[in-house]
């Protein structure tokens, strides 16, 4: 028996490119082929993520705070339950306009401030702009100073209230009334109206305050602080409430800003 011996020759080359080119023959006293060009890629190269410089004047700051107030915050609907308060008893007031009593449309309701304003029923209060202080145990909303708009839906107030139009009103120790898109809230004496612990979404523009332990981040560069200000600018604000009376924020600040280092 005779056994074909076959060698096999390797050549490396290189191409125009510089990709290492591998040339294989195999050789056999039966069979010759062509030789097999394989091409071997050049490695991917990796880059490094780059950060996108932040406009003049702008911030973003991350981290968990204990208090916020935000001046002109325009945010969610104030849903019922709800019981609106002032500081001093029969020192304030809070008119509702355009309601729908019965079958009457443009009633007007009174509550005079004698005990707090308790309202149900199946909407809410969309304040607008508004100023509101939030902490761990939840967020006051200061209600004076513009018209509040009601939800569309039907209502129930259980405080004693006079209703009337056009200056004859009866009292009524309780009221329940409809709102359209007229309706609407106007308070004086320093009316507020708590909410229990809530994510929130507040948009300015307008002045922020917040304490507790943030990391700021300009176009100068990066910092840990305890305390910021912003006293007029634009802001959007992101609140999640936490444990132990925290507040994790997320916040994108435009205008001029004051810190406290940590």
């Amino acid at each position: 028996m005779v056994l074909a011996a076959v060698a096999v020759v390797v050549l490396l080359t290189a191409d125009a490119s510089g990709a290492v080119v591998v040339l294989n023959r195999h050789h056999s006293p039966a069979a010759a082929g062509p030789p097999v060009r394989t091409r071997t890629r050049p490695a991917p190269t990796s880059s490094t993520p780059t950060t996108v410089p932040l406009p003049p004047g702008q911030a973003l700051v991350s981290g968990t705070v204990t208090s916020l107030s935000a001046a002109g915050a325009t945010g969610p609907a104030l849903i019922t339950p709800m019981l609106i308060t002032i500081p001093v008893r029969g020192q304030g007031s809070a008119y509702i306009y355009n309601a729908t009593i019965g079958n009457q449309p443009g009633e007007t309701i009174y509550w005079y401030g004698g005990q707090p304003l308790s309202i149900l029923g199946n909407g809410g209060l969309v304040p607008g702009r508004v100023n509101v202080t939030v902490g761990g145990s939840g967020s006051t909303w200061y209600l004076d100073g513009a018209e509040r708009r009601w939800e569309s839906g039907s209502y129930e107030i259980a405080t004693p209230v006079a209703v009337g139009t056009s200056g004859l009103a009866s009292a009524e120790p309780s009221a329940d009334f409809s709102a359209g898109p007229d309706t609407v809230l106007v308070t004086s004496g320093g009316a507020t109206l708590y909410r229990p612990p809530m994510a929130l979404h507040l948009i300015g523009p307008g002045a922020v305050q917040a304490q507790g332990n943030m990391t700021v981040r300009t176009r100068q560069g990066t910092i840990t602080v305890t305390s910021i200000d912003l006293s007029g600018g634009q802001y959007v604000l992101d609140l999640t409430p936490g444990p132990g009376g925290q507040l994790a924020l997320s916040a994108t600040l435009q205008g001029r800003l004051q810190t406290v280092p940590s």
